[in-house]
């Protein structure tokens, strides 16, 4: 696919009109050319209208990459975005398409079953490339190091000698000291290890830490690294204390890999200690707008020592599936411990019953009448009974203890009443006991202990839920709003301007018109859609 498939209207085809020599009078394209200022965007609007709606296809101008589970599931996607490209009308060369491939090189990446790394051509210029003899060959290094930030750790951090140099317009100092962290981003870019594919229903943990300097997050799953993520400190954000560095690095963290992180239960670990009591104790200022902010997202902080806090290497005995993932501050609960579950379970007579007759491998005729719906996900492993749900989903753990009588109070305490928990409402409760512990009717006791929490009576008030409507936003340029605003009189005599915004960026553009007529507004959003292309819905 090229540029030369994209037809230009025929009212806009004298913008394209060139001589070629003197006498040859001017010539005008019919189909949109290569060096169009415009040319790149409007393909790509293209492209991503012919695969609108497709989660198993990326597309970049003419490169579309995509990816399958398994042979037959790739046919079938395949076939799916030829279809469209049929439909639409746009013609493929077969000596550049590449299908059935195990390991593919797109965008200055390779992509497998393994994960995403740095492409070995890339690799390949970074080692041959020579100290910078100018601020322009700086930039140039620092221009592309950046692309791959993602793959090292903290990246700003050893670049920043080489940031410090663009700054100086005047003068090109090259000493020891940049010719080192020169050299030390160049072995990590050369040696960046392969990233893994993130695994949604599974648990992500979010490392995240502060210095004097700058901020790092990284980002994993079972002990493999996703992505890292890392800024220098502003001048202002210098002066903060160090809780409030830490709460910053945490905020940068979670923005950063929002795309992730929201939606769904995860980890945060770090070594300072106070950021464990972030949303249970009373904060002012700043923190108490960060503590505002990370309301939206569904996590537990979890405390570890610097020494402690090291690289992805050292979470490889978190890699075996917890007996509970609550997390509480009470020492003396020992619900984390095996030994504790085991014993209680034996003291049941119900459960102990179903763990004698599912150890014994035959048919069960009599189920417990509480347990009797839940006969297919349930197993016993190392003496346990395990619950695993039917659907494995983000907010539920892949398998979780069966708590006999004696352990549901404990289990509704640690999940409502201890500081890591807050005392949050029902539905924050219900999922902190769905990741902890499971029996026949939890939903309605996690109810009933929410609504009958003294704690909560007395210091929450009554919850009145607005009718809302939820407005899915889906890609940049998708749905915008639109409003006229009246100003003071401009030179020109303007006293309007039309405003028109992105949901999903943000993004605003604001035209200055004459007066709010229907013709003059359109006439506005018409100059507006020519930059940025038709929206498929318009708020106004």
């Amino acid at each position: 696919m090229s540029f030369w498939q994209l037809p230009i209207h025929p009212d806009d085809q004298h913008e394209t009109a060139f001589c070629p020599g003197p006498g040859l009078g001017l010539f005008e394209f019919c189909r949109m050319p290569f060096g169009l200022c415009g040319g790149p965007s409007s393909f790509q609007r293209l492209m991503d209208t012919v695969l609108r709606g497709l989660s198993f296809a990326m597309v970049y101008l003419d490169d579309v990459l995509i990816f399958s589970k398994d042979h037959m599931s790739h046919r079938e996607h395949l076939t799916e975005v030829l279809s469209r490209c049929k439909t639409a009308g746009l013609t493929l060369r077969g000596s550049k398409c590449q299908i059935g491939l195990l390991e593919v090189r797109y965008l200055g990446h390779v992509f497998s079953s393994k994960g995403m790394s740095v492409d070995p051509a890339k690799t390949a210029v970074i080692t041959q490339w020579p100290p910078p003899t100018n601020l322009t060959e700086v930039r140039r290094f620092i221009g592309l190091a950046s692309y791959y930030r993602r793959y090292v750790k903290d990246f700003v951090t050893i670049a920043k000698l080489l940031h410090q140099l663009t700054e100086n317009k005047s003068t090109f100092n090259w000493d020891q000291q940049a010719d080192e962290a020169f050299r030390t981003l160049k072995t990590a870019l050369t040696t960046a290890p392969t990233l893994a594919a993130p695994v949604f229903h599974r648990e992500f943990q979010l490392h995240t830490d502060a210095s004097d300097v700058g901020l790092g997050a990284i980002l994993e799953q079972d002990g493999h690294v996703i992505s890292y993520a890392s800024r220098l400190l502003r001048t202002a954000e210098r002066n903060y204390s160090t809780i409030e560095k830490e709460c910053l690095a945490l905020m940068f963290g979670v923005k950063q890999f929002r795309h992730y992180l929201l939606g769904r239960h995860f980890l945060i670990w770090t070594d300072h200690c106070p950021l464990q009591w972030l949303s249970s104790q009373k904060m002012e200022g700043r923190l108490a707008r960060w503590a505002i902010a990370l309301q939206e997202f569904d996590f537990t902080i979890k405390y570890r020592k610097g020494l402690n806090n090291g690289n992805a290497d050292a979470l490889s005995r978190l890699n075996s599936v917890p007996l509970i993932a609550a997390v509480t501050a009470v020492d003396d609960l020992h619900l984390e411990e095996a030994a504790t579950w085991r014993m209680e379970q034996a003291k049941d007579p119900v459960i102990a019953d179903l763990i004698a007759m599912l150890k014994a491998v035959k048919p069960i005729r009599r189920w417990p009448p509480l347990y009797r719906r839940h006969k297919r996900e349930l197993f016993v492993e190392d003496d346990i009974l395990y619950w695993r749900p039917a659907v494995a989903t983000a907010t539920v753990a892949d398998r979780t203890p069966v708590a006999p009588p004696s352990l549901r109070s404990l289990v509704l305490r640690v999940c409502h009443d201890v500081p890591t928990a807050g005392h949050m409402g029902f539905d924050r409760t219900l999922a902190r006991v769905r990741r902890t512990a499971f029996w026949p009717g939890f939903q309605q006791d996690v109810r009933r202990y929410c609504e009958s929490c003294s704690t909560c009576q007395m210091v929450k008030g009554e919850s009145i839920h607005p009718p809302m409507q939820m407005i899915p936003i889906g890609r940049p340029w998708e749905r915008i709003a639109v409003d006229i605003l009246q100003l003071p009189p401009s030179k020109t005599g303007k006293i309007y301007v039309l405003t028109v915004q992105d949901y999903f960026t943000k993004w605003l553009v604001v035209r200055p018109i004459l007066n709010q007529t229907a013709e003059v507004t359109v006439a506005a959003l018409l100059q507006v859609f020519a930059d940025f292309g038709p929206p498929q819905v318009l708020h106004s």
